[in-house]
């Protein structure tokens, strides 16, 4: 493997709901998904959140249904967008935009 191998980001361990979930860093293969999470309005496309959460939820655990990812509880939401911001290097008010304002 080359050196960039060091730039894949580690993943950040919760516990959520009793049980332990390895959070990893997106990819640059993620980029046009998140990218298209926030709008430059600051509201969120929530289709594309549950979907960069359940493509998290299968990086944390590659055995989990699709089923079982679309019943999990709401209750959780929140808990794991702060889990999947934190180990990117974002907070809840900079998810990123498609058009992101230009400051002067």
């Amino acid at each position: 493997m080359s050196r960039l191998n060091r730039l894949f980001g580690a993943p950040k361990s919760i516990e959520i709901g009793g049980i332990s979930l390895d959070i990893y860093p997106f990819k640059l293969q993620d980029l046009s998904l998140i990218m298209s999470v926030s709008h430059k309005d600051g509201s969120v496309n929530m289709d594309k959140m549950v979907e960069v959460i359940r493509k998290t939820l299968k990086r944390s655990d590659p055995d989990a249904t699709d089923t079982e990812i679309d019943d999990m509880s709401v209750n959780y939401f929140a808990e794991l967008t702060e889990a999947i911001l934190e180990v990117n290097g974002l907070k809840n008010d900079e998810l990123p935009t498609a058009n992101p304002k230009i400051k002067e």
